[in-house]
């Protein structure tokens, strides 16, 4: 396996072409990607019917001191309910990024449920930068138990927030997007080149990415945050509708437009790998391997 070149583009990244060309990528690919989609979607929708709560309810743990193991079982229940999707969308992924970068474009293949050692790499490291980006949330952790100490020492300023609709939406606001999500976003943004280069048989590592995206940081950061933040909402959407009386069919409906702009999003991944690292499938673009 080799290691791919570092050489950092000072270029911007041309976000609105970028997007425009991953969605003409996933409506081309349309027919061969359906069967992955319909797969992915209803093995998803079957993980957000899993309550875990049920099984720490009935062992009565809810009320314990230990409240750490209550989370950690709460993790557990949940990494192991998603991981048939999580695959699905591994192979789906890689397909989608090798089309991209080697076919350039090409017919991705339909629906072949096969899983190799570079499916279970590129499974790796989806927990490693989704793990590594999520402590980044920990500081607006932080900040809200803040912002819960002041208001239990002053109850004036808790009335203030409860009972004005607009403080309470300007602070919501800002603690989401500002102080849990964009922090994520941004280093998710700057590690995610890690993927298109592990589904193209290269040796991928985090200063790697970090370093390629060295003036893009921001760019990558929309790029990669913008479906995630229009797909994730979608389920405050679905009360407005009369769907938040059926939770299975709320389940199915956000996890089947979850897998239909999954396509959108890997190859919006893969154009801006394409273009930070002015990859050429024809060209040797990487260096002798490196020792671990």
């Amino acid at each position: 396996m080799n290691t791919l070149q570092l050489n950092p583009s000072p270029k911007p990244l041309k976000v609105l072409p970028i997007t425009r060309e991953a969605f003409s990528f996933a409506w081309d690919q349309r027919r061969a990607l359906w069967g992955w989609i319909v797969v992915g979607a209803f093995l998803s929708g079957l993980t957000d019917l899993v309550d875990p709560f049920v099984k720490i309810e009935e062992e009565g743990e809810v009320d314990a001191w230990p409240n750490v193991l209550m989370v950690m079982q709460y993790c557990s229940i949940i990494f192991l309910a998603s991981t048939p999707s999580t695959l699905v969308f591994v192979m789906l992924a890689i397909n989608c990024h090798r089309s991209i970068l080697i076919d350039n474009g090409g017919k991705c293949p339909n629906l072949r449920l096969i899983f190799a050692s570079g499916e279970w790499r590129f499974f790796a490291w989806i927990i490693v930068v989704y793990t590594g980006a999520f402590l980044f949330i920990f500081p607006g952790i932080t900040l809200i138990g803040i912002g819960a100490l002041a208001g239990f020492f002053s109850p004036e300023m808790d009335n203030v927030y409860l009972n004005s609709v607009w403080i309470k939406t300007l602070a919501e606001f800002l603690f989401m997007y500002g102080v849990f999500l964009s922090p994520f976003l941004y280093i998710l943004g700057r590690w995610s080149l890690v993927f298109p280069a592990i589904a193209i048989d290269h040796r991928p590592s985090l200063s790697w990415s970090w370093k390629q995206t060295k003036h893009n940081g921001w760019r990558m950061a929309v790029l990669v945050g913008f479906l995630l933040l229009i797909v994730g909402n979608l389920k405050h959407v679905l009360p407005f509708i009369g769907l938040s009386e059926f939770p299975m069919f709320s389940s199915y409906i956000s996890s089947f437009v979850w897998f239909i702009f999954t396509p959108v999003e890997v190859a919006v991944i893969s154009f801006a790998f394409r273009e930070l690292t002015n990859w050429n499938s024809s060209a040797s673009l990487f260096s002798h391997p490196v020792e671990a």
